[in-house]
């Protein structure tokens, strides 16, 4: 489940949508705010930069930074990709990757960067941008995998990916 769907009703939803599954299943699941939460913790992020696609607005980047902060994550400061694109384009990796690296460059101790919006483009840059910034990042589709293979306990560290796939 996404992000805004979950964030939108506030602190605890998580936990009573994972209750209310739990009463039609036993196969464990994650949610993309849950994962991201996680992958951040394991990475030691408490204070980051987020980056959102263009179509998360205010409202919507105002209910993430809440939603995290619950979790005990700062969000210190936020951007979005601005291309101009239609959602329905796929962005070249570059794209985020600039825009990534401007707004953590533009914003003094944070440690680390979290990418959100599932559909965005960022897992293939995830290492590069963190080899050159030197510091742990986290985005929703990076940490959605993650977690699923740690549900389904496969925990061998994958390479290619960033750190939070070397934990």
């Amino acid at each position: 489940i996404g992000l805004p769907p979950i964030v939108q009703r506030g602190w605890g939803f998580e936990d009573e949508l994972q209750a209310q599954l739990k009463g039609f299943t036993s196969v464990p699941f994650g949610t993309d705010i849950g994962s991201c939460i996680a992958g951040m913790r394991a990475l030691g992020m408490r204070r980051v930069v987020m980056l959102s696609p263009a179509d998360f607005h205010d409202e919507i980047q105002g209910n993430l930074t809440r939603y995290v902060g619950h979790a005990g994550i700062e969000v210190v400061a936020s951007g979005r990709v601005e291309t101009g694109r239609p959602k329905s384009v796929m962005l070249p990796l570059a794209e985020p990757y600039r825009a990534a690296r401007a707004l953590y460059l533009s914003t003094p101790r944070v440690d680390g960067i979290w990418i959100t919006g599932a559909y965005q483009p960022s897992v293939g840059m995830i290492e590069q941008l963190e080899q050159d910034l030197g510091v742990p990042v986290v985005s929703s589709m990076q940490a959605v995998i993650w977690m699923g293979l740690r549900l389904a306990r496969v925990s061998a560290p994958i390479g290619g990916f960033g750190r939070l796939f070397a934990k």
